[in-house]
Order: C-alpha cells, then structure tokens, then sequence
C-alpha cells in the first residue's frame, strides 16, 4: 500500500509549444502518409493547455475508490485509514464515501464511534475484488446462483469483450443480437459467455475461437481475461470452503426463479445504483441522480418501470450502461437496512378486526412501496390502542360486538337520551375520559385478537363493564321528568324520541304516530303534555310576536314565567290559542291567531310528527301535522287492518245485500286488541261500496251519503217521483247561478230530502226497507217543505246581489264606498255558499232569508251613512276576530260535539248582527253582547 501510494510516473507528454494542432487534423495527416500503425504517438497542445495541466498525473490513492483499500486495513487491523503514514493521504470525503459503500454493502458497522468489520465484511475481504463484486458473490452463495453470478462477477471485474469498430456499429450490434437479452445486460454477459463455453466444449481450436469471437465481434483476449478472472475466483471460494447450506455444484435454477435469484444477488452489491422510470430511457437515481439508459443497453427503447445498473458513466451526460429490470418489491428486501418507512390515514379496519395504516416505503429518496395496508400495532403499538379505543370500542364499531360492549353502549346511550332531553351534553362524560376507563384497564390493546386473549387471560370480560357512576356526571331528575317518553291523545298512546341534533331534519322531539291512529293527532295538542318544552316554546312565541303586542309584554321573561304557571294546569289545546286566552284574560290584550309566529318558530320546538308502519319502521315525517294528514290517506295501515278490510269491504253494491253492519269492530294483533275499525257505504263516483275507516266520524258522514245512494239505486222509481215533485219553479230559474243551475239545485234538493227521510245510523237490512217505506209516503210532503224553505233564499239572495252590483257602480269613484259594499259581497257569497242546501239545517234555513236581508239593509244605509255603518260594525268585530282565531287554532280532529258549539256561536253572531244592524227585522231570540261573551267563553273552554 505504501508503494502504491508513493508511486510517481517519470515520463511527461511531449508537446510542441506554440503549435496548435487538433486531434482530428493529425489523423487526417497521417492517414496521408499511409496507414496508422504501433509506434510512439506525440500528441500536440496548444501553449495555454500545456502550460495549465500538472506536471504529474495524481496518484492512484487520490484517484480510487477507496472502499477496497478501507476493507482490506480493516481485515488486516492496520488502524484507521486517517492514520495511516500516506505520502499523498486521501481527502476526508473521498474516505467517508468509501466507509458508506461498505456500511451499504453490510461490510462494517459502526458501533459508538467505531466502524466494526462484520463476518459479512471478513467473508469480502478474502476476495481479491471490488467489494461490490465480493458483496454480489456473497449473496449469490445465500440466493443458490453462485455459478451465474461468477460468470457476471468475473466479467464486471474485466474490460467488456464486446466490440464495436468505428464505422462497423450496426454489423457488431446484429452479429451480437443472438445473445441480447431485452430485461437484463447481465443475462446478456451470461448469455455470452454460455455460447463461448460451448464452443469450447465442442472442440474448437484456439484459431476456431477466436474466429468465433470475429464474426460475434467480440475479443478473444477479453474473453480469455474473463475465463481467467473467473477460474481465480471459483478456486478461492472453493478453498474457503462453501457455506453453511450451500453446494457449489448443486442443481441450477432455471426461468423466472433464475433471474429473481440472480438481479436480487447483484442489487446486494449495486443497491444504491437503483433507479425509477420518468420517461422514455431517462431515470430517477437513487439519492437525487438522473440518467440516460446507453443506447447500447438491451434495456433502451424497451422502459422498464425500475431498472438496477452496474456501470454509470459520465460524458456529455450521466449513462447507465449495464442495466436490468427488476421488481419494487425486491428493493424492500435488499435494502431493508437502509429503507425509511412511514405510516398514513391510520384507521380502524372492521373487516380486518385491526387498526391499519397505509405504509410508504423509501430507499436513498426514492419511493418503492406506496399506500401498502399493515397492521399498524406492530410499528406503533401506542397510536395503534388508542384508535382501537376510541374507534372500536368508543364509537362501537368492532364487529360482532362483545358482551361488556353492548352493556356499555346501552348504558351511554340511555344517558345520551337524557341528554336529548334537555338538549345539553352535560351528563355523560367526554369521550377523553370514556378512553381513560378502557385505556387504564386494556393496556397496548388494538386489535380483536389480542382483546379476546386478554379477557380470556381475565376470566371475564367484567372488568370491562362500565357502571352508571364512571360514565354520569350527574343526574337533573327534576328536569327529566318534564320530558316524558310516552303521552295521551284522544285515548291513545303515543312515544316519543329526543334528539339534540341541531341542523339534522330529525332534531328535537319526535312523535311516533302508527298510521292507524293519524286520525287521533290533532295539530298542536302534543305541546301541553310535554312541560319541558314549554318554557322555551312559549318565550319564542312572545318574542316572535308583532312590536304592538310585544311591547305590551314587556319584561318578556316575566311574563313567560307568569303564563307558564297557568299553561301547565291545561292538559289539551293548541298552544298559541290557550296563551291569545290568558293573555286576554290576565292582561286584557287581545292577540289575533294570525300574529302568533308558529311558522317561524325554531325547528326544534316543533315536534315531529313521524308515520310509521306496522313493523314500526318510519314512512314519512312532517312538523306540519295537516299536511301530513292531508298527503296520507292511505298510509300503509298495519297488516291486522289491511285483513279486516280484505274481510269486510265490498264494491259495486246496488241493493242492501251484505248482512247487518255494527257501528265498530276490533281489530286483533299479537294476542290483544290492536284498534278499532267503522264500517260504512261509502260513494265513489256513482257506485256504492262498502269500507272501512279507521276513523268514526269519517265513517259516520260517508255512511250517510252511502244510504242516500243506496236508496236511488234500490228504489229508484221513489227517487225519479221525488225528482219530479222537485221541479224548479220557472220563475227562480234564472236566479240559480249560485247553486250551478236547475239541475244541480234539483240534486242537492233531492239529496237533502233523502237525508232528511233516510238519516239516522241505518245498520240494518230490515231498518233500510222500513225507512224507505216510510219515506215513500212522506216525499210529497217533505219536497214542498224543502222548496219553501229554499225558494226564499234564493229570490233574496238574487235581489240582494243585484242591488250591491248597482250600489257599487253608483260608487265607484268612493275607494272606501267600494272596499265597504265588496265586504258586504263576500258576507252574502259566505252565507249562501253553492252547498248551503246541504249544509244548513231546516231552522238555518228558514232564517237565511232574514241574514241575506240584513246584508241588503247595510248596504242601503251604508251608502248613505258610511260613518255610522262603521261604528255600528265595530261592536260586531271583536265577536268576528275571536271566532276566526278559534277558527284558525282549530284542531285538524275535532269532535261533532265541538264543531256544533262553534257553529251554535256563528249564528248567535248572525241574530246579534240583526238587532245592530235591521233591529226592525227581529231576532229569533233574546241577544246581547254579555250573552254573546258567555256563549264564547264556553265555547273556548269546550274546544
């Protein structure tokens, strides 16, 4: 070593100063003198070159690579290569590059301070060769394709015997395409030296090879260099003797399993010269080198995704000369010492029973493996138990769940309940502190299989059960009780569920409504059995209210109390209308219906209304009890009621044919009774069939109009005899636009006889026929009634629209004479609407004459005292607006009883608008407003 460091070259290049002559016109020079043979070559330069080259060419220690020498001081414990006496000592980088190659190639160690020669290295060192050469050898003997990788070996170590003649490129490159391999330019090297060695094996003359070697283009004095070079090194590793496992003659792989064995030996020696495709013959080098495969390669043109190369070489570019594809996967392996990996988007895998993460594996810069799924508890077991817990056990998604976790999901979820209750997240504890109860007890848990092992290690899964005391911080009984979880309606039973969900279209308190009981939900009638709801729905209520009434209110928060007191005693009503009436009576404001903000109300104070079906599961949901009612008609009803329908219901009936029918049946369902069905004829179109309703009322109002049907189809000679005592005088027939014409005012009269004959709950057969006998004699009779009591009506009602058409021409340059006389124009059109025949009753009736009368009575005295007709009507309106806010606040499901109270307080207004307004007319009965307030107040207290 130290000759070889103290060597010094004595010749100089000659030039000739001052004279500057190109390489290339020298050779065209002398190829005019005749051909170039051996001999002394005197190469020129000008004076400038020669006088700024160096008087000696550096020595070789400055010029090496210095990992050979590194290891051959470190085997033969020669001290530290910086120690060492060099008469030219190398730099400090080019020996901190020579120590990272044998680092890299698993040579040495380093151990504290100290760099450590491994067997690994002792096993190299022993090898007269590059220690990359000696590193592929090594795993060659592990990877059983020794004999290949010696040949490759052997010729990484010589000159490459392939030749390619100047001028002569593209004759060498197709005499030597028979050994081209595309993948590989090692596969190549052996292919090589494979067809050499038989022609050797069949005989041939030292002539005959080297003949050969002239028409494959390659040199026979490299080959022989190769063969020698590869003999040395198969005798020095057969004098080591093979190692443990190996034979050194033992059967050759073969294919796919051959090149894997053999490109996974050379990247052990080359693993940093790895490189990643960018685009076409251009690559991505390990640790931020690019270059350029040689167009020489077998694998330029053909872009494998990841290539290895023995040989870089510098010239007008970086080139990759000896290359060969090889897998990502395989980088992992060779590389596993120097491989940095990272982990991402760690998460729980139900499918899996594990936390994972996706792995991004990365060699010397490059990326080999990216989004790889592992098991993230064997590289951060902490991270790994702590997703575990919160995701799996926590959120509850570990699949098929364990005992302990439904005792504890159960046992969350009552107190989330409560929590919806109230609308505050208060109760449970956070989810840190859910998390410190398993995390104390689990350990480094983060998968199914080590949490089964370790309740079976237990005995139990007991000291995983959470009590109520762990998870509850504390307890509002008080508040809770405002917030039952069932209430009555009209006799029925209905749940409720809480959600405190702002945003989400099921925030707040959901009513569970079955769709046979959709009929039993009035609008608003659930606000006063849940207290809890109260105070905040009641404050929004106030606080949405017009600044005139508001301001009246004032401190709001005061009043709300003092209301609140007094809304809790009522146990039916709908909210706005009970609070119009306290209000009044505490504060003497009165509040319109229209004023009351129900509308714009938050989401979450009006309660949900959900439909359900027989298996509980939710149809359709609405906030707005009405329009749920009004869009379902038939909602899916349970399969108990659709079987009694199949049992019950008939179609097409024209005589009464079907037995007897019962006011109600029951309907069973899981051994009780599950509700309540009516039968009753119904009509569609012109038939008559037979149904049932779940609702009574419904049924008793069709049942009527199905018997009037029945009978004009069963006793239709009676009905064309009714039809014709009917007849419409000739003289009113031109005043029947209100009722469609003669045709219709006949049907409705027709019909209104036959409610009158046939009314009542007729159930029987024997009941229908003695009806319609008995109907049969008094026809005549009943028709002459019905068109006294109708005839009236429609003559004044002909004359007194008439004259507020003229009275409204005479004034209509008056603004407010016009408003006054329309007013009068919808009072008539609603006391004589186009069903009034229906509608009214005989005793309606037969005082709609004097109400049309005291409309045309206003009218005429308007017109000549507008002023006085205002101060008489305002003792009339605040009666009108009380009746229109119960009107408005009515309940979709009211009862007959209820709606004939409001109906008998509509008409006392009728009698008291007579004796303002045409007291010359008479009342039928004693009227006034302190009777007129009584009949209110009752009326209000009924509904």
């Amino acid at each position: 070593l130290a000759r070889i460091s103290e060597y010094r070259p004595h010749t100089r290049t000659m030039g000739l100063p001052g004279k500057a002559v190109s390489r290339s016109s020298a050779i065209q020079r002398a190829g005019r003198c005749g051909r170039v043979e051996s001999g002394v070559c005197i190469r020129l330069y000008s004076e400038e070159e020669y006088e700024s080259r160096p008087l000696h060419t550096p020595p070789e220690i400055l010029r090496t690579n210095l990992a050979e020498v590194i290891l051959r001081m470190m085997h033969r414990k020669l001290g530290h290569i910086s120690d060492f006496p060099f008469i030219d000592p190398p730099k400090p980088k080019a020996v901190k590059d020579g120590y990272d190659i044998l680092i890299e190639l698993g040579a040495i160690v380093l151990d504290g301070r100290d760099y450590v020669l491994t067997d690994r290295g002792a096993r190299m060192s022993r090898l007269p060769l590059d220690p990359r050469i000696a590193r592929i050898i090594m795993e060659a003997r592990e990877n059983k394709c020794t004999r290949e990788i010696l040949v490759i070996a052997s010729a990484l170590s010589v000159q490459d015997p392939r030749e390619r003649p100047p001028g002569r490129e593209k004759e060498a490159d197709a005499a030597q395409k028979a050994f081209v391999n595309a993948s590989s330019d090692f596969i190549t090297l052996l292919n090589i030296w494979n067809a050499f060695r038989d022609v050797s094996r069949a005989g041939a003359t030292e002539s005959g090879k080297k003949k050969w070697c002239r028409v494959h283009s390659l040199s026979y004095r490299r080959m022989r260099d190769w063969k020698s070079v590869h003999d040395e090194i198969k005798a020095i590793l057969k004098e080591a003797g093979p190692m443990k496992g190996e034979k050194m003659e033992g059967p050759s792989l073969a294919g796919d399993s051959l090149y894997e064995a053999v490109h996974k030996s050379i990247l052990a020696g080359y693993i940093s010269q790895f490189a990643v495709k960018k685009e076409k013959n251009v690559y991505r080098f390990a640790r931020g080198r690019e270059a350029t495969i040689f167009p020489g390669s077998g694998c330029f043109n053909s872009g494998p995704p990841w290539i290895v190369s023995a040989d870089m070489v510098k010239t007008s570019r970086l080139y990759a000369r000896i290359n060969a594809a090889i897998k990502s996967e395989w980088l992992e392996e060779a590389g596993a010492d120097f491989c940095r990996k990272t982990w991402s988007e760690a998460h729980w895998d139900a499918e899996r029973g594990e936390v994972t993460a996706l792995e991004r594996v990365s060699l010397f810069g490059l990326t080999t493996v990216e989004g790889r799924t592992v098991s993230l508890g064997s590289v951060k077991p902490e991270e790994a138990s702590e997703i575990f817990i919160r995701t799996a056990l926590i959120e509850g998604e570990l699949p098929d769940r364990p005992a302990f976790l439904r005792h504890n999901q159960a046992l969350i979820n009552r107190l989330v309940t409560m929590e919806n209750k109230i609308r505050k997240r208060t109760i449970l504890v956070d989810d840190e502190e859910l998390a410190a109860f398993y995390r104390q007890r689990l350990g480094l848990v983060f998968d199914v299989r080590t949490l089964n092992k370790l309740i079976k290690e237990k005995g139990s899964d007991e000291f995983l059960r959470m009590s109520e005391e762990d998870v509850r911080r504390w307890l509002p009984k008080e508040e809770l009780d405002k917030y039952p979880d069932h209430i009555s309606l009209n006799g029925e039973r209905f749940s409720l569920t809480y959600r405190f969900a702002p945003g989400e279209e099921d925030d707040g308190i959901t009513m569970k409504i079955p769709a046979r009981l959709l009929h039993a939900v009035d609008d608003g009638s659930a606000d006063l059995k849940i207290p809890g709801l109260l105070h905040e729905k009641i404050h929004a209520l106030i606080k949405g209210l017009p600044k005139e009434y508001r301001k009246q209110l004032i401190p709001i928060t005061g009043t709300v109390d003092t209301l609140l007191e007094d809304v809790t005693e009522k146990e039916e009503g709908f909210l706005p209308g009970v609070l119009a009436e306290m209000i009044r009576k505490r504060y003497g404001i009165s509040i319109p219906a229209t004023a009351w903000p129900v509308d714009s109300l938050p989401e979450h104070l009006k309660i949900r209304y959900a439909l359900t079906g027989h298996s509980k599961q939710e149809l359709k949901a609405s906030r707005d009890i009405k329009k749920l009612t009004r869009e379902t008609t038939r909602e899916e009803p349970d399969r108990s009621f659709e079987g009694a329908r199949r049992a019950w219901e008939r179609s097409g009936l024209t005589s009464w044919n079907f037995g007897d029918l019962p006011d109600e049946i029951e309907i069973p369902g899981g051994g009780r009774k599950t509700g309540k069905a009516f039968p009753a004829l119904t009509v569609e179109g012109n038939q008559v069939h037979l149904r049932l309703y779940q609702s009574g009322d419904n049924a008793l109002r069709e049942h009527r109009r199905g018997l009037i049907r029945l009978y004009e189809l069963q006793f239709s000679r009676d009905f064309k005899y009714l039809k014709k005592c009917l007849s419409t005088p000739k003289d009113i027939k031109n005043k029947l636009i209100v009722v469609g014409g003669a045709t219709s005012l006949e049907n409705m009269l027709a019909e209104k006889v036959l409610e009158d004959l046939m009314g009542g709950t007729i159930r029987t057969e024997k009941a229908f026929v003695e009806k319609a006998e008995q109907a049969r004699i008094n026809i005549y009779d009943s028709c002459r009634v019905m068109l006294d009591l109708v005839e009236p009506i429609l003559r004044i009602y002909a004359v007194t629209g008439l004259r507020l058409a003229e009275l409204e021409g005479a004034n209509r340059s008056s603004t407010r004479m016009v408003a006054f006389i329309d007013s009068l124009k919808k009072k008539l059109d609603g006391l004589v609407p186009p069903d009034f025949i229906s509608r009214y009753d005989k005793e309606r009736l037969s005082r709609l004459p004097l109400y049309i009368r005291t409309v045309l009575i206003r009218a005429e005295r308007g017109v000549a005292h507008l002023d006085k007709e205002e101060g008489k009507a305002k003792k009339l309106a605040p009666f009108i607006e009380a009746l229109e806010e119960i009107r408005v606040t009515l309940p979709s499901f009211t009862s007959r009883e209820k709606l004939r109270a409001l109906d008998e307080f509509e008409w006392m207004l009728e009698e008291y608008a007579i004796s303002i307004f045409a007291p010359e007319l008479k009342t039928a009965e004693s009227i006034s407003p302190g009777r007129l307030k009584q009949k209110l107040e009752s009326t209000k207290a009924l509904i």
